[in-house]
This record gives C-alpha cells, structure tokens and sequence, in this order.
C-alpha cells in the first residue's frame, strides 16, 4: 500500500525521531518505482518461478486485471463482485506467498527493519532525497505551501536507529554538479577544488554520523546521480576511494532483491584486454586442461596498486 507523503522532518520537527522514520519507509517504498517498471520485474519473476507457480502467477495477473477493469466499470453488484474477486486475489497471493520465496520477497511490503536486517555490520546506507519542505499548508496557492527543492541524506546502518540531514537547496549544489561533470572532462583543470566544495554540501555532514563504517551503500537521486562519488575530496585532502568502498543502489529497496537472487544457470565469461578492432584475435580460449584451470584458480590471488584501485573506485559509478 503506498504511503501519504510525509512532512519530511526539515522545519516543523527537526528532531522527531518518528517523521524521519515515516520519511525514509516513504522513500524506500516509492523511490524507483518507475524504474522497476521499466525494468519488468513481473516479467523477470515469472521467469524464476516452476511452472506450477507460474500457472499461479499467471492466474494471479488475470485477477489482478478482473479488479482493475471492474473500478472502472459501473455494476449493480460492484461490492459484491469486487469482494469475490478479492478473495480470490489474497487466497492466491497467500499461496504464492508460501511456495516461493522469489515471489514472496518482490512482493512483501517494504519496511526499515526488513532493509535494516540485510545491511552489513560493517557498512551504512545513505538514501538520499530530494524534496520541498512544507513551509506554509494553508496558503492558497500550491506554490506558496512548499519552499524551495532541497537534498537530504538518510543514514541507516544494521543497528540503531534512522539518522538525517538536511543538505541545502539543490539550486546552489546542482551547480557544483554541472561544473564537476564539465572538469572531469577537461584533462587540463584541477578536479579537486569542486570535488572538496561537493563533499563539504553531500559527504562531509554525513560522516560524522557513520562512525566506524567504511562501506558505503549509497542510492543517489535527482541531479547526484551523475556525481562519481569516489572521486570527491575529505577535508584531508583525500578522494573517498582511498578511505570508503562504495557500492550504489537504485533504493534501499534493492537489498531485498539481491537478497534473494537465483544461481546462475550459466558459469561466469571473463574478458580482458579486448581489442575491438581485431575479432580474429577475440576468439574465446576453451578452458578444459589442468593448467588452464591453475590458471583461473588464481584470478582470486590478483591484488591492484592504489592508483588501479583508484581508477577502479571511479568507474564502479555505473549503476
């Protein structure tokens, strides 16, 4: 069920431990939606099921059609017909529900404990936001009720509770972003300037409240999602890759998924070094003799220097 938006806790309760909790249950349950659209996660959950539940799951999808088509249909007997159908719904959700766990984690309403208890004990979720704060609800223009759009960050880790910070206008921070994405592109301009101001707005309020934790899980939106994280600067003069192993999320929400992914049906493909320019010396090398498989025994033992790993921090901004 979709939740009524919240007053994010920006002006009437800065400290309401229980408006941050209902902000961040709204973000982590509509964050992405149009995405996981785009996706077919329908499709995709279909696929993963046997076809006995699959049978199910199809029926479930003709029912779910039934009550749509009937809303907007004018009956004598709505209520009654609408209550048959509904029935029909829940008693077969129920049954999906308890043979698959693939269906059962899609489909189960997202909660903060339900995220909080997949997020690693050495790492902490930031989920940020863009939003307007409520300044005014009984003006009567819509535009004199909200302020102006603004960021905010939710820090969540696998104990504790929810923390937020409010980050400023996103007028002022968008900038900072635009002129970012223009110097990365520039071999002749110092990145580092932009990259500390950015992390003084995004990171530098949050990591007081990360303790300990050097994994970050972070879900960006709005206009940071073009920023590489990475590549900001601390107040030590240091790029977050040197300090932090970051990972990126649609949503929070994206935990539950990936927890529950099916084996693959196929053993992995490595590729390295391709010259695109050449297929003839693209050709794959079987891997069937004992020294081949020493060979792929070892993959596991490579290390990386630290501007390798550098490199790598910065293009792991592929989400």
């Amino acid at each position: 069920m979709i939740q009524p938006a919240p007053q994010f806790p920006y002006t009437s309760t800065p400290n309401n431990s229980e408006a941050a909790k209902l902000a961040l249950t709204t973000i982590l349950r509509r964050k992405g939606r149009i995405l996981d659209v785009l996706s077919d996660s329908r499709s995709w959950l279909r696929q993963n099921l046997n076809p006995e539940n699959q049978k199910l799951f199809d029926e479930l999808t003709t029912i779910s059609s039934q009550l749509a088509r009937l809303t907007y249909t004018e009956s004598s007997n709505f209520g009654q017909e609408f209550a048959k159908l509904q029935a029909e719904y829940d008693k077969l959700e129920a049954e999906l529900s308890k043979r698959s766990s693939e269906f059962r984690t899609v489909t189960q309403i997202t909660t903060i404990e339900s995220v909080q208890k997949l997020i690693p004990a050495d790492s902490a979720l930031i989920e940020f936001t863009l939003y307007q704060p409520l300044i005014n609800p009984k003006a009567g223009k819509k535009s004199d009720r909200y302020g102006k759009p603004r960021y905010a960050a939710y820090i969540l880790t696998s104990q504790g509770s929810t923390q937020w910070v409010d980050l400023g206008e996103t007028e002022a921070i968008d900038k900072e972003i635009a002129e970012f994405g223009t110097i990365l592109q520039s071999k002749s301009r110092d990145v580092k300037p932009v990259a500390r101001r950015l992390d003084t707005k995004l990171i530098q309020p949050i990591r007081k409240l990360l303790g300990d934790k050097r994994k970050l899980l972070l879900s960006p939106d709005s206009q940071l999602n073009l920023i590489p994280f990475a590549a900001l600067v601390d107040e030590n003069n240091r790029y977050l890759v040197e300090n932090y192993t970051i990972n990126y999320l649609t949503t929070g929400r994206d935990l539950l998924r990936l927890s529950n992914q099916p084996s693959s049906v196929q053993p992995p493909v490595m590729m390295a070094n391709i010259d695109f320019n050449n297929a003839a010396n693209n050709a794959p090398i079987p891997v069937g003799n004992k020294e081949d498989l020493k060979r792929s025994s070892e993959i596991n033992r490579l290390t990386f220097s630290k501007s390798q790993s550098f490199f790598q921090g910065l293009c792991s901004f592929n989400h």
